[in-house]
């Protein structure tokens, strides 16, 4: 084996593992329940989105957001929440007390919160 070959070779192989490691990132699913609509929310699911891809979550590549809106229903947000439950979502996040407490009604799935 010539000596350029070899090196080449040698240089493939220290990349691969970084490469097949960044293949395998594991897309993590995020449930957006917004108690308003997406017209007075929205603002809050942007400022979500900009924050998250700040610390290195990005749509599409290691995030899905699934959004829905109760539109000041609570009766909504139960229903979205338990959506959210048997879609079985890594995260559930919203930031009001009405469809929070809809959600501590029912039974308790195993929710993880993800860090890197």
């Amino acid at each position: 084996m010539k000596r350029r070959e070899f090196i080449a070779l040698l240089g493939g192989a220290a990349v691969w593992p970084v490469a097949a490691r960044a293949q395998q990132e594991r897309v993590r699913r995020l449930g957006f329940l917004g108690a308003a609509t997406a017209t007075v929310g929205g603002p809050w699911l942007s400022a979500l989105v900009q924050r998250l891809g700040e610390l290195g979550w990005t749509k599409g590549r290691n995030l899905q957001i699934d959004a829905r809106w109760a539109e000041g229903r609570n009766d909504r947000a139960a229903e979205i929440a338990a959506e959210f439950a048997r879609a079985n979502v890594d995260l559930i996040v919203t930031w009001a007390t009405g469809p929070a407490h809809s959600r501590q009604s029912r039974p308790r799935p195993q929710f993880r919160l993800f860090l890197r």
